[in-house]
């Protein structure tokens, strides 16, 4: 609104337009500056009670520093800045503010001084600072800071940081590792800051730093952090030690051990490394085909995993995990990555229809082959899988097929039984049929025994009683032979009786 005022103002008196200035600033466009020269793009509304947010209308196009410091600004808003690309030097020192927006600092490309040095700020959102890539001084003294931001590793600019009396307590040397080479004086004076293993690695660093600036056209590297472990050093520290290093992988969807570093192309990996120490090692990730990632780079995240997209046959070799610290040396480990085109399953023969007998078992195999070689589940007719503990079930795993055993049938076991096979390249599946019969009743065997017994009783019976008739039937023959005989001896041969 104060911009259109200011513009009809000049459009109707036919003068040039007036400059906008907020109320408060003292100085808006061009001063003049202490050898003489005229500061262009100059604006100062320091120490005003009247500014209590960035003044909006500002002219972003032609400001090259701003001066905010002392007034009474509570926060920085995320589009504050937006648009002001040619601005250099920002001074919001002495404020109460809080807080800093994410992102508010997007578009400062050109930035080279930032002062937010006594202000209330406990924390800065992760990635506020990195696109200042030019930025040569940065002040954050006298807040409530309690961690340092990661964003200092990707600053290449950065020569002069100060940060002191804040409430840092921790402050890891290798957060200022990569600006190493240009970085000219660090200030971190914090009383909170104790002697541990980690803050006595930052003082090694810094030691290690300035004994590096030996040469004649080297600027020297000045520091404060002799109030670190002064005249004294930390207790229990040790060295890193590497508890063991592999692949992220499910390890139920891999055939065995034995194939769990072999991906096929396309896929991704995921390495990890898990190591102790106090103080705390960088991990540094090298590899036989070239990678070389440290924890703070992309490929690398917050648990030290190194990860690595869509591979292929090259990303074949030995990968490192080298544990880095100022005072310990130690090995890296290996991990080895195998990464093969491929072949997707194939069903080679599956069982034909089974047909058993309840109380008996079944048996039904399913042969696949693939490369890797596959994951075979079983499911039941309903479609739930068949766990591997399983008294009922038994798994009979082979790298180019499997066996499933039913024991104990029942008729409710019938239906169609699916294998289903699978590697990273897909999946096939095919089903088996299982019939399941009832047993003749107990109850009818025994009746069957039964009347087999009492047929037999009956049978024998009769044997008896007819071995019985046929001897007394014999018996009476033989004494009617003897009457018979006997008539004959007693009548005379002329047929007359005696």
């Amino acid at each position: 609104m104060k911009i259109l005022i200011y513009w009809l103002l000049g459009l109707f008196s036919g003068e040039v337009e007036a400059r906008y200035c907020p109320t408060g600033c003292t100085s808006c466009g061009n001063a003049n500056a202490a050898d003489g020269s005229i500061r262009v793009g100059f604006y100062d509304c320091s120490g005003s009670s009247l500014i209590k947010e960035v003044p909006f209308g500002l002219p972003k196009d032609e400001i090259i520093e701003l001066r905010l410091g002392n007034c009474q600004i509570d926060k920085i808003l995320q589009l504050d800045f937006n648009g002001w690309k040619g601005l250099e030097k920002l001074y919001v020192e002495g404020n109460n503010m809080t807080e800093v927006e994410p992102s508010a600092f997007r578009e400062l490309v050109d930035m080279t001084t930032l002062d937010l040095s006594n202000n209330l700020i406990k924390s800065f959102p992760e990635g506020l600072f990195s696109p200042m890539v030019k930025l040569e001084r940065l002040h954050l003294d006298n807040n409530q800071i309690e961690i340092v931001p990661n964003d200092f590793t990707f600053m290449p600019s950065l020569q002069y940081l100060t940060m002191k009396n804040n409430q840092i307590k921790s402050i890891t040397w290798w957060k200022f590792q990569p600006i190493e080479m240009t970085l000219l004086r660090l200030m971190i004076y914090q009383p909170s800051l104790n002697c541990t293993c980690n803050n006595y690695e930052l003082k090694s660093w810094i030691k290690k730093t300035k004994e590096s600036r030996t040469g004649e056209d080297q600027e020297p590297f000045i520091d404060d952090s002799n109030f670190i472990c002064r005249g004294t050093e930390p207790q229990n520290c040790s060295e890193p030690v590497i508890t063991s290093v592999g692949h992220v992988r499910d390890m139920d969807k891999i055939y065995s051990t034995e194939y769990a570093d072999m991906y096929t192309t396309g896929q991704n990996a995921t390495l990890y490394c898990n190591m102790t120490g106090d103080p705390a090692p960088r991990i540094h990730w090298t590899s036989s085909n070239g990678v070389d990632a440290w924890d703070i780079d992309d490929q690398v995240d917050e648990y030290g995993r190194l990860h690595l997209t869509n591979l292929d046959k090259n990303d074949t070799g030995a990968f490192f995990c080298n544990p880095v610290t100022i005072n310990y040396k130690k090995p890296p480990k290996k991990v080895t990555l195998r990464v093969i085109d491929g072949i997707e399953p194939k069903l080679i023969q599956v069982s034909n229809e089974t047909n058993r007998i309840a109380g008996e078992y079944a048996q039904i195999s399913c042969n696949i082959t693939a490369t890797p070689p596959p994951i075979i589940l079983w499911y039941y007719p309903n479609g739930t899988e068949i766990s591997k503990n399983n008294n009922k079930m038994g798994i009979i795993k082979m790298k180019s097929g499997s066996t499933l055993k039913i024991r104990d049938l029942v008729p409710e076991d019938s239906g169609f039984y699916k294998c289903e096979g699978e590697n990273f390249m897909g999946k096939v599946a095919s089903e088996i049929s299982v019939v399941v019969e009832e047993a003749a009743p107990e109850g009818d065997g025994y009746l069957l025994i039964i009347g087999g017994v009492l047929v037999a009783l009956v049978l024998i019976a009769i044997f008896i009683v007819a071995g019985a008739y046929a001897k007394k039937y014999r018996r009476e023959t033989q004494r009617r032979r003897e009457r018979e005989r006997n008539v004959e001896r007693t009548v005379p041969q002329d047929g007359m009786r005696i």
